[in-house]
């Protein structure tokens, strides 16, 4: 069976996101992701057209890896010179 227009679009990687796919990526509520968009810890979206904004993959993987880890700091950042 050949795949439709709309089973490609659902197996395409998204390097942007919607907020709420954003916040499901990232394995949160919608909330929670909403204050840490807030208090700077998470990325702006970026505008894709006047109303649209969305999240790019890359700059949530970046906040991700920047999180501390449980008891300790955030991860090293020694290769970024």
């Amino acid at each position: 069976m050949a795949m439709t227009a709309k089973d490609r679009r659902h197996s395409t990687p998204r390097r942007l996101l919607r907020k709420e796919r954003a916040a499901a990526y990232c394995d949160i509520s919608e909330p929670i992701f909403d204050g840490l968009v807030k208090a700077g810890i998470f990325p702006q979206p970026r505008q894709v057209t006047p109303g649209i904004f969305a999240w790019d993959v890359f700059s949530l993987h970046a906040a991700i890896d920047a999180l501390p880890t449980r008891g300790g700091a955030a991860q090293d950042d020694t290769w970024s010179d």
